[in-house]
């Protein structure tokens, strides 16, 4: 079946283009931030004006950013409607000779859908190329013990997302190479992380202990305070 896949890095604006191409007829197929696209597949990539250039400067996943762009027919800048896109289309001219447009919105203009031919192509699942950990359970974490296990996180994590249970709260968790975004919510909720990560980088085995390691450092301590 024909479709276009919607390809970009985490937070691009994949899932905002794919509804408008759905609202627009166009059958798509939205890969997750890990995946490159099949051979024989027609692929718009979409690239975010604001956070474009420092992901091409974040040594451990601009390759992969790199590669997704170079497969794709179309670049879309998204965001162009909130932030100047002219670094951003500027930085993509340097990598590629392809068309690139603005996307303001998730909109394209569809004269430009109507001249694109699509490919069929069968759905491929790539993310096997990285490693994966998880966790979902009870375990509550000191505040400084968590804030510690996130700052001194094993080398090569791709992405850790999720929630940490703390005292009196939850740390709602998002980190993407080298961009860390942390809030403290009150609702207190379990821990659920997952990460990802390159496979020759990347060794689940590790996060698995620096999680363990947290986890019986903070229990260690409320049993020490809890005593005195």
């Amino acid at each position: 079946m024909n479709q276009i896949w919607i390809t970009g890095f985490l937070g691009a604006g994949k899932s905002t283009l794919a509804h408008a191409l759905r609202e627009q007829g166009v059958q798509t197929h939205e890969t997750s931030g890990l995946e490159t696209p099949p051979d024989g597949v027609y692929c718009i990539a979409v690239a975010d004006a604001a956070n474009l250039p420092q992901c091409l400067g974040d040594p451990l996943f601009a390759p992969l950013l790199r590669e997704q762009i170079g497969m794709a027919g179309l670049i879309a800048v998204s965001r162009g409607d909130v932030i100047d896109p002219a670094p951003t289309i500027e930085a993509l001219r340097q990598i590629i000779s392809k068309t690139i447009v603005e996307a303001p919105g998730g909109a394209l203009d569809p004269g430009l859908l109507a001249a694109i031919e699509l490919s069929s192509g069968t759905q491929m699942d790539l993310t096997p190329r990285f490693a994966h950990w998880s966790y979902e359970g009870p375990s509550t974490l000191r505040l400084e013990t968590a804030e510690r296990l996130l700052e001194k996180r094993p080398d090569g994590l791709y992405r850790l997302s999720g929630t940490i249970r703390v005292e009196k709260g939850t740390l709602e968790v998002e980190i993407a190479g080298q961009v860390r975004q942390t809030r403290k919510l009150r609702a207190e909720g379990p821990t659920c992380l997952s990460g990802y990560g390159p496979r020759d980088r990347f060794r689940p085995a590790e996060m698995a202990l620096s999680f363990a390691e947290a986890v019986s450092d903070s229990a260690a301590r409320r049993g020490l305070f809890g005593y005195r």
